[in-house]
């Protein structure tokens, strides 16, 4: 009917005119308007931006833009706007290191995001050397006693230095929304993967490296605990397998940062608003749930949680809430070890570290390294 009519209305020139028209008005490509974009130049360099400046980055490539962008000109990426934080972050910034020296760094991309900090790739501007910053989550800022603590933490764990403790090289901060302060801490970057990695339904790591792993993981504690330092969050995904030189060499992450900083969290508060306690659940000892302050033996229940997981691909309590996994920390036995993969000698060291009454674990993490390290040569001599 359309078609009709316009047949019978217009001259043939006048038809194509109008088809010619309607093709130009068709919708524009990604590729049209990566050209456009490149045409009005509206890319930003972060070194020119001020942290007030409206401005719009790309998640992907982390490039900055103008505003009145809408996709980025080199991934066609939607643009997202920044905030004070990402502004400053896209420009060098300087930790002070133990010596009272300057560090400059600059990060150049996202590795992640935690409960507790956002992870970024970064190098020294002077050696080129490679680093990772963490930031303390913008949602932790707004308190001040957790910004404070966070900072306390990170100078606790700056004057650490072992090897099978990850290094911090420097503490500084970065401006945030409304003029806060957002402190971040400058790491050692390692190539290698974390333990939570190896722990999958297809394959576990073997009893050997499961002893070699945590006898590492049993010094970084004892030197710590040595300098009055407790971790108080231990998990897999803070022990770190480096790779170096052929060898995997275990290092534990976020010391002090986590424990010092919910330290004097009220109990009440953390309960019944969150519906949760500081720490994963996972891995927390009962002895901490009553006293709600860490200790090095909290941290050798935790340790045992994690050699748990390793030797049978579960920890020792799961549930489907954390209140369920915190009762049964506290009151059920955990399930027995599978005779044919983990020798008695292992399983009856796990279970010491796992037991509730914390006078009957190891009493440090220099005895139980000590008895990782006997199992090891007894299994070793055995197979």
């Amino acid at each position: 009917m359309l078609m009709g009519n316009i047949g019978k209305n217009r001259e043939p020139a006048a038809m194509f005119k109008f088809f010619q028209n309607r093709a130009s008005k068709k919708k524009k490509s990604k590729g049209d308007m990566k050209s456009e974009l490149k045409k009005t130049e509206l890319e930003l360099d972060p070194q020119t931006i001020s942290s007030e400046t409206k401005a719009k980055r790309c998640p992907k490539c982390n490039r900055f833009f103008a505003v009145q962008a809408v996709i980025c000109d080199f991934d066609s990426t939607l643009l997202m706007l920044t905030k004070n934080n990402e502004v400053e972050l896209a420009k060098p910034i300087t930790g002070s290191r133990l010596d009272g020296n300057i560090m400059e760094v600059l990060c150049s991309r996202r590795l992640g995001k935690g409960n507790l900090c956002d992870v970024y790739e970064a190098f020294d501007t002077s050696t080129q050397d490679r680093y990772v910053v963490k930031v303390l989550s913008e949602s932790l800022v707004w308190d001040s006693k957790s910004a404070k603590r966070f900072v306390q933490g990170a100078k606790a764990a700056h004057s650490l230095e072992h090897e099978n403790i990850v290094r911090t090289h420097s503490i500084g901060t970065v401006r945030a929304e409304r003029g806060k302060s957002q402190p971040f801490v400058v790491c050692e970057y390692l190539e290698g993967k974390q333990l939570n990695e190896l722990i999958t339904k297809e394959s576990l790591p073997s009893v050997a490296e499961v002893l070699d792993i945590f006898d590492g993981v049993c010094a970084a504690l004892e030197y710590a605990h040595g300098q009055e330092v407790v971790h108080g969050d231990l998990k897999p995904t803070n022990i770190f397998l480096a790779t170096t030189g052929g060898n995997v060499v275990p290092k534990v992450s976020d010391f002090a940062v986590a424990e010092r900083l919910f330290r004097e969290l009220e109990w009440d508060k953390v309960c019944t608003m969150t519906t949760s306690i500081y720490g994963c659940s996972t891995y927390l000892a009962p002895d901490f749930i009553d006293a709600r302050l860490p200790t090095a033996v909290s941290d050798i229940y935790s340790v045992g949680c994690m050699m748990y997981e390793c030797l049978t691909g579960a920890p020792p309590f799961t549930g489907g809430n954390d209140f369920v996994v915190i009762l049964a920390h506290r009151d059920a036995p955990p399930k027995p070890f599978a005779a044919d993969y983990t020798p008695k000698e292992v399983a009856d060291l796990v279970l010491k570290a796992l037991e509730k009454d914390p006078r009957k674990r190891w009493q440090s993490a220099g005895e139980m390294g000590q008895a990782i390290r006997a199992a090891k040569k007894k299994y070793l001599t055995m197979s």
